[in-house]
């Protein structure tokens, strides 16, 4: 976390164990359970709330907000954005900006930031905010596009292994895929 400010990195170890024992415990109903755990702890966190605003904004902003909460707004002020100028036709990925010139002076999460009220705030977002960026609602569809031939080569590939293990391995991508493009979540985490 110190390194590179991902607040979902500091429960990562808890997150890894869970999905390592849900799956081992339960196989077929592993999705739901871990579902359902996130629930329980969103409900957690509104009652420790209540008791201890403290310390309950800061597991909320642990738990909640960044994952879930965050990803709405962001969504929206993505949206605003790129349907009242011009969109990046996906520039912003360093490959891409070899043959398309990206059209801003700022790198996108900073230029939503900036956007936002922030001047030195990242305001990066998910998947779908990232491909809406790229290319409006056509990005959102090839972003889909994307993650799901990504979902199923993991899926092919993790077939002969333990699904502890395949489970485990893509946890954290998933969170990230909360919080970033594909492209970033895919390459390092950021």
């Amino acid at each position: 976390y110190g390194t590179s400010a991902a607040r979902a990195d500091i429960l990562s170890v808890a997150l890894l164990v869970g999905v390592f024992w849900i799956t081992g415990k339960h196989p077929r109903w592993s999705g739901h359970l871990i579902l359902a755990a996130f629930a329980v702890i969103n409900i957690l966190t509104v009652y420790v709330y209540r008791g201890d605003k403290q310390i309950g904004y800061e597991l909320a902003e642990l738990t909640s907000r960044r994952t879930m909460a965050n990803s709405g707004w962001q969504m929206i002020t993505y949206h605003e954005f790129f349907s009242n100028n011009p969109l990046t036709y996906f520039s912003h990925y360093k490959i891409i900006n070899w043959l398309i010139e990206y059209p801003y002076d700022l790198p996108l999460a900073r230029l939503i930031g900036q956007y936002s009220g922030g001047s030195e705030t990242n305001s990066n977002a998910h998947v779908w905010a990232d491909g809406f960026a790229g290319a409006g609602l056509a990005g959102i569809l090839l972003e889909s596009i994307a993650l799901g031939l990504v979902l199923w080569i993991i899926d092919s590939t993790a077939r002969p292994f333990d699904m502890r293990v395949s489970a485990t391995m893509v946890a954290l991508y998933a969170v990230y895929l909360s919080n970033l493009g594909l492209g970033s979540a895919l390459v390092g985490g950021g």
